[in-house]
Formats: C-alpha cells, structure tokens, sequence
C-alpha cells in the first residue's frame, strides 16, 4: 500500500530527486511548487506526511507548515532546506514542523525520517540536532537555577499525559510507549495531542522543552 506525501519545492531537480529516493520504500509524491500549489492540495486530498521547503516563490513554507497543523493536524510536516541555521529549525518547529533535514541529507536520511516522523518521531539533521541538545541544556540549566516550580496539576496534564511526555523526552515512538503503558499506539497519540494542546506546543521538541521549564522532565530526561 502506498504512503501519500506532499512535497512542497520549487526546484524541478530537487523535487525529482526527493521522488526517486522515496519512491522505493513505499512513498507515492504529491508535488507542489508554491505555497498555492499546497494550499491547494491540502484542502481536497488527505496525506500521510508533508515535505515542505522554506524558501517559494509565493511565500515561506512556514504557511504550509501552519495550514498542515491546522487542516490535517495527524499529518507530519518535515522541512527539508538548505539552511541548516538554528533559528530557522525554531521558527519551523514553533510552528508545527515535525523535522527539519538539510537538503545535503536527502538521500541518505530521508526514506527513514519520513516513516519517523509519521510515527511520532523528530527527525534532524545533525547540525540542527546539536544545536536543539544545546538549547534544551541551556533551558534546564535555567530551569534548574530557578526555584523549584508547583507541578500538583497546575500544568493541567493528567498522570497518564505526563507518563506520556516524559518518554516522548526519551525519544521513544508512539509504538514504544504504548508496549511501555500497556495501551494502544493510537491511544497513545490522543494523549499526545492533548499534552501538545494544554503545553501549547505542536510537536515533540517544543513539548519536551515546556515540560522542562515547568519542572515536568528532569536533567536526565
């Protein structure tokens, strides 16, 4: 059975190449060359997953971002760039990136971080993973020189949510943290969606960070 992705790029190559790669590993492509383009095909057909570039002709691939989390909220949006700057990777993930691949890791990383990221993963580069370890090392080292805060329920997240974050922290995938509580892996993603909504965040690396600076997730994890 074949993985529907939209692919969002304006570069005939590019958008090729990214076709070729996914091809052999189930993935049937969708192609978009422009923010209309996407807009466009997000409103008539359900994707399992969005690869979207950053820079097009009629805008940011940002506004593809935002359209995939709030039309198809399930679909996993992975920015696949050339810039491998950290503030591009924040401002994709703030808002409702799922990953963030340098161009140069296409056809290397590509084929397993789209099955990721479809599992609840965060797939990056290297250069922007490092750079999101250093992040959250400075927030818990912020986190720690505060006073300890007040977490009896004030977060609003229930036991079973905050069991659920803390393995999110850990990089485990949906499956694994269903065989891990004795539930559902679906189940599972509706306790994600509801940490994700009362922490105000759309994706895992926004939610581990906001339950560090609330005390939630601890130095090591």
């Amino acid at each position: 059975m074949w993985k529907h992705a939209l692919l969002v790029e304006d570069i005939p190559a590019i958008a090729a190449a990214v076709q070729t790669v996914l091809r052999p590993s189930g993935w049937s492509v969708q192609h978009a060359t422009d923010v209309g383009g996407a807009l466009a095909w997000l409103e008539r057909r359900r994707f399992c997953a969005a690869i979207v570039d950053l820079g097009l002709p009629d805008g940011s691939g940002l506004q593809v971002v935002r359209a995939c989390a709030a039309c198809q909220p399930r679909v996993p949006a992975v920015v696949l760039t050339v810039a491998a700057a950290w503030d591009g990777g924040a401002a994709a993930l703030r808002a409702g990136a799922s990953g963030y691949l340098l161009k140069e890791d296409a056809a290397r990383l590509l084929p397993h971080a789209m099955d990721e990221a479809v599992r609840g993963g965060c797939p990056l580069s290297a250069p922007v993973a490092r750079d999101v370890v250093v992040a959250a090392l400075c927030a818990q080292e912020a986190v720690s020189a505060a006073p300890a805060p007040v977490v009896d329920g004030h977060d609003g997240l229930t036991a079973r949510e905050r069991d659920v974050l803390r393995w999110l922290s850990a990089g485990r995938s949906y499956q694994d943290i269903g065989d891990s509580l004795g539930v559902s892996a679906n189940t599972v993603r509706t306790h994600v969606r509801s940490l994700y909504r009362k922490l105000g965040v759309h994706n895992r690396t926004l939610a581990v960070q906001a339950g560090a600076r609330i005390g939630l997730i601890g130095p090591s994890g």
